[in-house]
This record gives structure tokens, C-alpha cells and sequence, in this order.
């Protein structure tokens, strides 16, 4: 990935690049969500009812017996809404502090060696940056995708119709700050996990180009995006667990706080009870990031060729 010559350009690729993925990737992560959080957290069941943890075929039956819209893509509009804009906050943030923190190194007269090694440092430090912006507005729109996503199933009672609904009753019961649940387990998953995200990118995509150099840009950065996605999001399931939980509980009928939710959920099940949804959330993470990072980078290409000529 080229530096970028023009700031704005960041935010444009960026965000035409995360709607490309969107669609595709959300079934897969309502089934991540539905086998991440108990029935009795979302109020499917009552509080004192214990319920079996699905696996993956069961879950998908059950999602799929709610059909398409209420079912495998409920949820939608939160993210459909918003993963343009966050996307180009992420990749905007990053590509400018990558550029000065580029141009900072330039300053001093280094090895070659030593700058190589460097540069992966700044494009860590620059994917974290992207990633601690972008979940600022980013948790009150994860937390509506979460919850919705979460009451599949649910055949009556207190059952959100929508994003909107959902974030007018949470805020109505618990204030402004009511949107912002999980909020701190959100930005602790989100800060290392898009750093990481972007180092194991632009390493693969250096590697990829020395030995496949007849492969097409686009093929490879497909393929060295999805798995830079599968690598980011194994390294913060546990924490992925926890947030959904916390979110999918939005009224604290159930967690009183992070570690609250990590000791009841440990309890249940195990230490394998924080890599549920591993399957769904891999093969979601390698399409979505593969297709994100295939566009963005095409999209960026386009408009810096347009500015050279």
C-alpha cells in the first residue's frame, strides 16, 4: 500500500472499500453473536432459566428458521448505516499518521535495515490510532447491531424492531451514556486488534508481491487482507466475547461490568466459552477484510493515478 498523496483520499477509499464487505460478512456475524450470548442475556428465556449453548449447525438452523430479514440479517441497519463512515475514519486516521510518522523517520539517516523495521512499528502505531478514533462513534452503532442481533428468535415480548428503536428505549432506561455499554472492553479489543490488523497486511501483501510477482494486486490483496482479518480477530476473541455479552445486556439485568461478565461466563463454561464463534467469525473476518482491503486499495490507486495525470 502506497503512501497516500492526498489526505482525503484515505476517507474516500476507506469508505467505499468497508461497505464492500458488509453484506456478505453479517450472517456470519449474527451466528457469531447468537453462539456468543446465552438466550438468557438477550431476555429470550427468563433470568433463572439455564439454556444450552448452541453449536454451529444449531445455530444456523435456528437463525434460519426466523428467515432472511428477521433472521441472518437482523441487525443490518446499524452497520449498513454506519460501516462507511467508520471505515473511512479508520483508514483516513491511519493513512495521516502513518504519513507523518513517516516523515518523521525521514528526518534522520538511518539503515535500511533499521527503517524496514521501523516503518512496521509506525504502521502498527498508526492502525491502533485508526482503530481508538473509530470506536468513538462506533460502540452506540455496535451496541444496537448486538442487541438486535441478539434477540433472534424472540417470538414476543420486549423485542426491538429496529437500531432506532433500540437505542431510544436504552437511552430513555439509562441515560445517553446507556449507548456507550461496553464501551471500555470495545475500545481495548478494537486498539491492538487494528494494529495488528494492518501489520499483518502489509506484511503478507510485501511477501506475497517478492514471491508471487505474476499475481494480480487485487487477487493478493484479497487474500492477504482476509488473512490479516483471520489473524486480528482470533487475537481478540475472549474480549469479543465479553463486549457482546455486556451489549447484548444493555439494561445490567445480568453484568455489572466487564470482569463481572468474564467470571459468570467462565463459570458456565470454561476457558472454551471465549472462543465461541471462532468458525463463524474466521470465515466472516477472511471475506469481509479480504473484499475491504481488495477495494480500498484499488479505490486509493485510482484516485492517486487520477492526481499523478
Amino acid at each position: 500500500m502506497s503512501e497516500t498523496l492526498n489526505p482525503v483520499h484515505d476517507y474516500i477509499a476507506g469508505g467505499i472499500g468497508g461497505l464492500s464487505g458488509l453484506v456478505i460478512g453479517h450472517p456470519l456475524d449474527t451466528l457469531k453473536v447468537k453462539q456468543q450470548v446465552p438466550d438468557h442475556v438477550s431476555g429470550l428465556v427468563p433470568p433463572s432459566t439455564t439454556t444450552r449453548h448452541f453449536g454451529l449447525w444449531s445455530t444456523l438452523k435456528s437463525i434460519h428458521e426466523e428467515g432472511w430479514s428477521r433472521g441472518h440479517f437482523r441487525g443490518l441497519m446499524s452497520p449498513l448505516f454506519s460501516y462507511a463512515g467508520l471505515n473511512a475514519i479508520y483508514f483516513g486516521v491511519y493513512g495521516n499518521v502513518l504519513m507523518r510518522l513517516r516523515s518523521e523517520n525521514e528526518k534522520g539517516t538511518e539503515s535500511t535495515k533499521k527503517q524496514y523495521k521501523d516503518d512496521y512499528m509506525n504502521i502498527f502505531l498508526a492502525g491502533c490510532a485508526g482503530g481508538a478514533v473509530q470506536a468513538i462513534p462506533g460502540c452506540p452503532f455496535e451496541l444496537a447491531k448486538v442487541v438486535l442481533q441478539s434477540q433472534v428468535g424472540a417470538k414476543s415480548g420486549s423485542i426491538y424492531r429496529g437500531p432506532w428503536d433500540a437505542c431510544i428505549d436504552i437511552i430513555r432506561k439509562n441515560g445517553i451514556l446507556g449507548v456507550y455499554r461496553g464501551f471500555l472492553v470495545h475500545i481495548v479489543r478494537d486498539i491492538p486488534s487494528y494494529g495488528l490488523y494492518i501489520v499483518a497486511y502489509e506484511y503478507l501483501n510485501n511477501t506475497g508481491e517478492r514471491m508471487f510477482p505474476l499475481l494480480s494486486d487485487s487477487v493478493l490483496n484479497f487474500f492477504t487482507g482476509g488473512i490479516a482479518g483471520i489473524i486480528s480477530w482470533t487475537s481478540i476473541m475472549p474480549l469479543d466475547v465479553v463486549k457482546n455479552r455486556i451489549q447484548a445486556d444493555p439494561h445490567r439485568q445480568t453484568y455489572h461490568n466487564a470482569l463481572h461478565c468474564a467470571r459468570l461466563a467462565y463459570q458456565e463454561d470454561g476457558l472454551r466459552v471465549f472462543f465461541r464463534g471462532l468458525p463463524a467469525i474466521s470465515v466472516r473476518a477472511f471475506l469481509v477484510n479480504g473484499f475491504t482491503l481488495m477495494v480500498y486499495s484499488y479505490i486509493l490507486n485510482v484516485l492517486q493515478k487520477n492526481i499523478i495525470t
